[in-house]
């Protein structure tokens, strides 16, 4: 009886230690300078650092600011659902070198390095050399409150985009290939099941993509009716459903490529997917790209588009720079339909919808 009732006191007195220390070491900032990644907690205070090889890109990372965008190369979350927050850092250097991914203990010690294969892809008959750039990380949770870390990789020069899915001690789940650079991942419930939507460009016709997958998990790569931008070498298999998005004005005065920059559902099954356009570095600064909103119904029938007002604001910046002949207004809403869709063996159009214009 002396053994157990000891080790139970032990225990007891350890349980609120334990607590104690997650709460007060826990990880919530960062900061990276000289090849060094900084850890800090909630008051401002050093937890730990870690030191790099030399090459670091120091402008690739920024102030530990709560966001969501792609190329975010820094994140502290709790992977396990422990209470404890881990740290995934995205190694991103100057000359693309090494492209690791690192996730560390809230204390510090390493739980897993990740390298991606150095396997090629072949689109077409083109190869692709795995010169790959490692471009940020989501970190996704199911209904389940199953965690995943999704690991973004965009080919350096050309336009492959490889997404890795690995579990939260590094196991490889999935992975996805997309013939145009990936810029959002979302896990939802869509019509009462697990899905993945994945936002991306489409090179093969320079508008935006929607990748959706059933499941947890993603698979293959995307479609596409010019043979240039096929994956041959990729796992056969691909997307449950999969959208392409016209190219409006704003791209095509600013010679962009237009993109999915994210997508999710509402509880009646609408997908709302928000396709950027252009680029203005001068415009207002909350206003870089122009977004168009997009609804479609649970079959995926369009209900209906707006001109967001920060199309219309960049709009007018490339007016003024002369790269765009006419202001908002017909032309405009006459390229944000048809939206395609594709149907195994070819993309269809979509019924076109009513559009709106947010002035």
């Amino acid at each position: 009886m002396v053994v157990p009732l000891t080790t139970g006191l032990a225990l007891w007195a350890l349980g609120p230690w334990r607590a104690r220390q997650v709460h007060v070491s826990q990880p919530a900032g960062w900061r990276v300078h000289d090849d060094r990644l900084t850890v800090l907690d909630e008051a401002g205070s050093l937890l730990w650092t870690r030191t790099f090889a030399p090459g670091l890109g120091d402008h690739d990372y920024q102030a530990s600011t709560p966001r969501q965008s792609s190329d975010r190369p820094v994140r502290i979350e709790d992977l396990d659902g422990d209470g404890a927050r881990e740290v995934v850092f995205a190694v991103r250097t100057v000359d693309g070198a090494a492209p690791l991914l690192h996730v560390f203990e809230a204390d510090g010690t390493p739980r897993f390095t990740f390298t991606l294969p150095t396997s090629p892809v072949r689109f077409g008959k083109q190869e692709y050399s795995p010169t790959w750039l490692i471009q940020g990380t989501w970190i996704t949770q199911s209904t389940s409150g199953d965690r995943s870390v999704w690991v973004l990789y965009h080919h350096r020069p050309f336009f492959p985009s490889l997404l890795v899915q690995l579990d939260a001690h590094g196991q490889v789940r999935s992975h996805y290939v997309s013939n145009g650079y990936i810029v959002s991942v979302a896990a939802v419930r869509w019509k009462g099941a697990n899905t993945v939507l994945v936002g991306a460009a489409s090179n093969e016709t320079r508008g935006g993509s929607l990748a959706i997958f059933r499941g947890r998990t993603v698979h293959g790569s995307a479609p596409a009716a010019d043979p240039r931008y096929r994956c041959t070498s990729c796992p056969p298999g691909g997307p449950d459903e999969f959208l392409v998005f016209p190219r409006a004005c704003p791209s095509n005065g600013a010679g962009e490529t237009s993109r999915v920059e994210g997508a999710w559902v509402d509880p009646s099954g609408t997908i709302t997917a928000v396709v950027a356009h252009g680029w203005a570095p001068e415009a207002l600064d909350r206003a870089h790209t122009g977004p168009v909103i997009y609804l479609f119904d649970r079959n995926l029938a369009p209900q209906r588009a707006e001109i967001h007002a920060n199309y219309v604001r960049i709009h007018r910046v490339l007016e003024r720079a002369g790269a765009i002949d006419h202001p908002v207004g017909p032309r405009d809403i006459s390229v944000v339909f048809p939206v395609r869709r594709w149907a195994g063996t070819r993309f269809e159009d979509l019924p076109p919808a009513p559009v709106e214009i947010d002035r």
